[in-house]
């Protein structure tokens, strides 16, 4: 009964709308959060990297820079 389910909810679109945080690092001080976001730019047929940093209460989330990383 799941599946049928999951294939009204899941669509290739809601798959390419998923975003993936990778490689967490946490800063010397304890203090802040620094990782990778996956998204996919479905335009182009590939997946970018953007950085990161938040606070470790959430309050500070921002992205580090303007550009892509490389994959």
């Amino acid at each position: 009964m799941i599946l049928p389910l999951l294939a009204l909810v899941l669509s290739p679109e809601t798959l390419l709308d998923w975003r993936t945080p990778n490689q967490p690092q946490i800063s010397p001080d304890g203090r802040r959060i620094v990782y990778t976001l996956e998204t996919a730019d479905r335009f182009n047929d590939r997946f970018e990297n953007t950085l990161w940093m938040v606070s470790v209460d959430g309050k500070d989330h921002r992205p580090i820079g303007p550009g892509r990383l490389a994959r």
